[in-house]
């Protein structure tokens, strides 16, 4: 094979990983999920599909992940209002966490603090979203995201450690 050749298999190697892992990422976003009292919104794990990508492929493949399962999700939901805010807040959330987990990666507790940044941007996001279309009173919301970023960021960190050390990422590359 050839050097040309190498790298166009691993870029539609690439693409296939974010397909696969959005379609993943959109099913467990949109299908399951945990509703929380007075339909105050909903836990749901996509979230950890974007974080978990983003610290084992890269920041871009992490930000395509969650843009792409993101707004897929919301334009199931009847939700399309919150499309731009979801690519911005999947986006930095999967781009972020995936360029501190690189730039931490010879650390081996500080690179797992990677998930929790991005999704504290998510949160930051919906929070400003809620303010500006919906008014100060509705950032109340924000609760919800917290709930939803804490708990897949911690749900991504533990898969990933477990996977590492199983080997389960020399399959990726």
């Amino acid at each position: 094979m050839t050097p040309d050749s190498d790298k166009t298999k691993k870029t539609i190697l690439r693409m296939s990983y974010v397909a696969i892992f959005g379609a993943l990422a959109f099913v467990l976003t949109y299908f399951v999920r945990i509703p929380y009292p007075n339909n105050a919104g909903f836990l749901n794990f996509g979230d950890a599909v974007v974080l978990l990508i983003s610290m084992a492929l890269g920041p871009v493949e992490g930000a395509l992940v969650g843009m792409l399962a993101g707004s897929m999700a919301d334009l199931a939901a009847g939700a399309g209002v919150f499309v731009p805010w979801t690519l911005a807040a999947k986006g930095l959330m999967g781009l972020v966490s995936g360029a501190l987990f690189l730039l931490w990666k010879k650390h081996k507790v500080l690179r797992y603090l990677a998930p929790f940044i991005g999704a504290s941007l998510m949160i930051a996001v919906y929070f400003f979203s809620y303010w500006v279309m919906f008014g100060i009173g509705t950032t109340f919301n924000s609760l919800s995201d917290l709930i939803q970023g804490v708990s897949c960021a911690l749900l991504a960190s533990l898969l990933h450690f477990a996977l590492e050390k199983a080997g389960a990422f020399k399959l990726l590359s």
